[in-house]
């Protein structure tokens, strides 16, 4: 069995480019997208989506150069574990919009959601020489990601209150986001967000207990909103 066109290589899990032709990458693929569990926060689910339409989709991106999409495999099983993607890339203001749909687990790559937004993150500063990376994510639901994700740098910038359909109601949206100073002072050492699964455990390690930095800002922009009045 064909184990894929490796794009980016890491320590225990690589980013493969997506093969339309490997039926069984488009089934796992098809079935995470229509898993209601994994879709709840991701704005998709409302359709059934086929393995074909998938297909379709999937070759759509591959001729795309506004979005670019990977498959996250471990590397000794090479078990299917989710997707990751940059959208929204945009050249002339250098930034993109960071995805990642990580829901299944390997004993072999721990931590595998953070190490592949490690390495596609690398790929957007130095390859693409993009200038920030954002993300969106429904907040508080999110909130144990969004602190895990400061282990690699990525930190808090903003909030968009009741912005988010979840469950029949309105959540919030989190952007987190790093920007290229911030990259390459953090990745001078390895050149890379990803150091070693190791070094990983222990920063996460450390975070466990804290008040995260969204906790932080959220709790200050909950006050400013329910604070806000015009003045004469």
């Amino acid at each position: 069995m064909s184990r894929g066109v490796i794009f980016k290589k890491g320590e225990t899990i690589n980013l493969v480019v997506p093969d339309t032709a490997c039926l069984e990458t488009m089934i796992s693929w098809t079935e995470m997208i229509n898993d209601q569990d994994v879709t709840r926060y991701i704005g998709q689910g409302i359709f059934p989506q086929s393995v074909n339409a998938q297909r379709s989709y999937v070759s759509d991106i591959l001729d795309s150069r506004s979005r670019l999409c990977l498959v996250i495999k471990a590397n000794e099983s090479d078990k299917f574990l989710g997707v990751i993607s940059l959208s929204d890339i945009d050249l002339i203001n250098r930034r993109a919009q960071l995805s990642t749909v990580c829901p299944y687990k390997c004993e072999t790559a721990r931590y595998a959601a953070l190490q592949a937004r490690a390495l596609l993150s690398d790929h957007a500063f130095r390859k693409m020489g993009l200038s920030s990376v954002y993300s969106y994510q429904a907040y508080p639901e999110n909130k144990r990601w969004a602190q895990a994700s400061e282990a690699i740098g990525y930190l808090p910038s903003g909030f968009s209150l009741y912005s988010y359909a979840y469950d029949g109601s309105l959540t919030h949206r989190l952007i987190i986001s790093l920007s290229r100073q911030q990259y390459f002072d953090l990745s001078r050492e390895h050149d890379s967000l990803w150091p070693s699964s190791k070094v990983i455990a222990e920063r996460l390690s450390k975070l466990n207990g804290r008040i995260s930095k969204a906790e932080e800002l959220f709790s200050l922009v909950s006050k400013q909103s329910q604070n806000s009045s015009w003045e004469a």
